[in-house]
């Protein structure tokens, strides 16, 4: 029998849960040209409800996905599109030759590949531009290929935020916005640290202001949620009531990502029926496995900073800078400060309904077992 759960990108009808609203939305945005930003904490599923997105159009349109997680700077950027672009369309051969006579930086080369039996698409770098202007010679040769293009084009970032840490930031964000508002494409802003992503989009003094519709993701209807994971198990001989799926699911704070996560484990060490206890040693079981990531999580937080963390973490709070709850934990005001400002831009806090405290359920429970 084939476990139902996954934790790789979600392809198939089956494996959604809900998200038609969404769906629909970013299909009619992509198909007339219109912008998108996605965003919600990490593991909501975001990447996959784009591509999704993507894999429904593609017969209609063009779809580009370029991932600038960790970007290490404009030329790096200039690379990822370029190739992202020429990648998608290597198999429409008219296009692909114009195109590559658009991107002077990079000449894209073809290989064979004798495992896959088919053609690897590489760049070779060509051109002597860098930085702003190797920005804007990319940008350019990439209108040029929307203008050439019979079909509409749809274009996904991936950890758009990441743009904002590298080096000329303010300038490229400028030149991205100036050329992308004159391109007749649909872009699509995906990004993980939202109070970055949402001053990108909402902020007066920023280019990208007003410049697409936010769609931020919440979590799944429970009861449908509840439903399905019950369904997927089921589906495989494990017999699973919907108390117990509402059990899983509300183990990790109902977090797309961990249910599939705990679901796929949960599926391995059930024999014939899931029970809550079997749940529950399951979830031990992940903690313990996720003690690295996590770990390095949090030692990449500057010691005294950790400790304000570990307090949010442990103990959330609606007054993180009262005298009070800084003496409780031994911390200081501008530590909880600096603490409350740099994680939530890291995605890692957020205040909900005036409660500061980590928006990662699992992350908030390995603390408090291993911290």
């Amino acid at each position: 029998m084939r476990n139902p759960f996954t934790l790789t990108e979600l392809k198939n009808n089956e494996d959604f849960c809900n998200r038609k609203k969404e769906i629909n939305l970013l299909k009619n945005l992509a198909m007339s040209a219109n912008n998108a930003v996605i965003l919600s904490d990490r593991r909501f599923g975001k990447s996959s409800l784009v591509k999704r997105v993507q894999n429904e159009i593609a017969g209609k349109a063009i779809t580009v996905y370029c991932d600038i997680s960790a970007v290490s700077g404009i030329d790096n950027f200039c690379e990822k599109l370029s190739y992202s672009i020429l990648e998608s369309i290597r198999n429409r051969e008219s296009l692909f030759k114009k195109a590559a006579t658009f991107f002077f930086a990079y000449k894209p080369v073809l290989q064979y590949d004798a495992v896959t039996a088919g053609y690897s698409l590489s760049l070779l770098k060509t051109g002597n531009k860098k930085g702003l202007e190797l920005l804007t010679e990319t940008l350019d040769a990439l209108k040029k290929t929307v203008e050439n293009s019979e079909l509409p084009v749809n274009i996904a970032f991936d950890e758009f935020q990441d743009i904002t840490d590298i080096k000329d930031a303010e300038q490229a964000e400028a030149i991205l916005r100036s050329v992308l508002q004159s391109v007749s494409a649909s872009f699509f802003f995906i990004g993980s640290k939202k109070s970055i992503m949402q001053d990108i989009f909402t902020n007066k003094k920023r280019p990208f202001y007003k410049s697409a519709d936010i769609i931020a993701l919440e979590k799944l209807p429970i009861d449908e949620f509840a439903q399905y994971v019950a369904d997927k198990f089921n589906s495989q001989k494990k017999q699973c009531s919907v108390e117990n799926a509402y059990y899983l699911i509300n183990k990790v704070d109902n977090m797309p990502f961990y249910v599939q996560l705990l679901g796929l484990h949960t599926y391995i060490n059930t024999e014939y029926d899931v029970t809550k206890q079997i749940i529950d040693e399951t979830f031990a079981e992940l903690l313990e496995s996720y003690r690295y990531y996590f770990g390095k999580i949090i030692e990449s937080i500057p010691p005294k900073q950790r400790e304000a963390f570990i307090a949010l973490a442990k103990n959330p709070t609606d007054e993180p800078y009262s005298a009070a709850y800084l003496q409780k934990h031994s911390i200081t005001l501008k530590t909880m400060q600096n603490t409350i400002k740099n994680q939530e831009k890291e995605g890692y806090l957020e205040n909900c309904c005036g409660m500061w405290k980590l928006n990662d359920k699992v992350l908030a429970e390995y603390i408090m077992k291993y911290c």
